[in-house]
């Protein structure tokens, strides 16, 4: 999903290279890749920190998301929903 994301947040005009950043910054820093990766790619996207007390901080330096950030995320995963499904739907086709 990482791809569609780094897309996504391309496509919406965000930064993808403050994503990837973040990425590289926070390897490992959740129990579970299928939590940091994403976290911290929409995170470092939006240029906002992400916590969850007693656990981790994602892009600890950053401003607190706003409601703006959370409707911007929502429509980043909405369109990186859509691209993994286009994707889906044409190798399906193919094969």
């Amino acid at each position: 999903m990482a791809p569609f994301l780094l897309l996504s947040l391309w496509i919406n005009r965000l930064s993808a290279a403050g994503a990837v950043s973040a990425a590289r910054e926070h390897t490992g820093i959740t129990s579970s890749p299928n939590a940091w990766i994403p976290l911290s790619l929409v995170a470092g996207g939006l240029g906002v920190r992400l916590e969850k007390p007693g656990h981790y901080i994602l892009c600890g330096s950053r401003r607190l998301p706003s409601p703006g950030d959370i409707a911007r995320a929502l429509k980043v995963v909405d369109v990186a929903l859509l691209l993994y499904s286009g994707a889906v739907l044409i190798f399906v086709a193919v094969v």
